[in-house]
This record gives C-alpha cells, structure tokens and sequence, in this order.
C-alpha cells in the first residue's frame, strides 16, 4: 500500500512539473516585463522635487541612463549611481533606490522613492561610515520631464556628467553637511 502511494505520488510529481516550471517561468517573464516598464518611466526624466527637511528646498532627481543622482548633493561630492527598481504586479506604483558612498569615502548617501505616473516621495538618509546619522529628509515630486536629447544620449557615450558646456542645474539647497558635522 506504502509502496503504491510512493509510485503514485511520483508519477503525480513528475507529470505536474513540467507545467510548475512553465508557469514559473512565465510569471518570471511578466515580472521582468512590468520591471523594464517602470524602468522605461523613469529613465532619462528629471523630477522637480521638494526637499523637506534642515536645509532643504527645490531640487532635481535625475535619472539618466541606468543611474540617479540628485543635484543638490551630486555638489556635495555625490555622484550619480546605479539604482535597483520594484515593480509590483498588482500596481502601478513602483520603488527605486540607491546607495552612495561620498567621493571622500566618508559618508554614505541613501535615496529611496515610491512613485505613479507623475507623483514621487521618497526619503534621503546621509550617514558617517561609522554609521552616525548626518540628516535625514523626505522628498516630493509632482512634475516630471524628459531629458533633453543630449543630455539623455551622453551616457551612450560612455559619460554619466552633464556636457563642458551645460550649465549645472540650479537648486536651492543649502549645504546639507558642515565642516563641523564631518571630521577630516
């Protein structure tokens, strides 16, 4: 009787698995579809976003290519860098972040949105190596534009920073990091 269970089982197991692993991969391929979907909304935009927080104001979230950056601290010595994207399957709302390590390896930088269409919210962490925490702000958005044709094409050229001859973006954030909050 153990016997016939055990066969009947394997033969249960082995008939359904091709159809388990087709189905797998099938629903593999939606999620990687919906994934560079909600890539696509986001590359070569820039957000106009609200920062909100000790010496926050207007700024610009830039996705160019396959990296972000955010203006106001890509001046402090925060380039832009890659970013992982969620998207859900059940929504149309999506997540990105990013983690930064300062030029001078000092300091790390963390940015992380939730976004639909148009509207964007996320938080910013910036924190020593050591792991005290510098600030911490949030972010809005409500507007969002394509990149100009030469802006988006420069990293297909192999260079992620803006032309010689492109004036940087303005902003109006303050210096978020004093020579007093980070020691030399």
């Amino acid at each position: 009787m153990k016997k016939a269970f055990v066969l009947f089982a394997v033969a249960v197991f082995a008939l359904s698995s091709p159809f388990a692993f087709a189905a797998d991969k099938k629903a593999k391929e939606s999620r990687q579809e919906k994934e560079d979907a909600r890539r696509a909304e986001l590359t070569d935009m820039e957000w106009d976003v609200t920062v909100a927080g000790k010496g926050g104001g207007a700024d610009k979230l830039v996705f160019k290519g396959s990296q972000v950056s955010l203006k106001g601290f890509e001046k402090l010595g925060y380039g832009p860098t890659a970013y992982s994207l969620i998207a859900y399957e059940d929504s149309d709302r999506g997540t990105w972040e990013t983690y930064q390590i300062h030029k001078d390896g000092k300091s790390s930088l963390s940015i992380r949105g939730d976004w639909t269409d148009k509207i964007m919210n996320g938080v910013i962490s910036q924190q020593t190596i050591e792991g005290k925490t510098l600030g911490s702000w949030s972010f809005s958005s409500q507007s969002k534009t394509p990149l100009k044709a030469e802006e988006a094409s420069s990293e297909s050229k192999g260079s992620a920073a803006p032309a010689a001859d492109q004036a940087p973006a303005k902003s109006s954030m303050a210096p978020l990091v004093s020579k007093e909050s980070v020691k030399s």
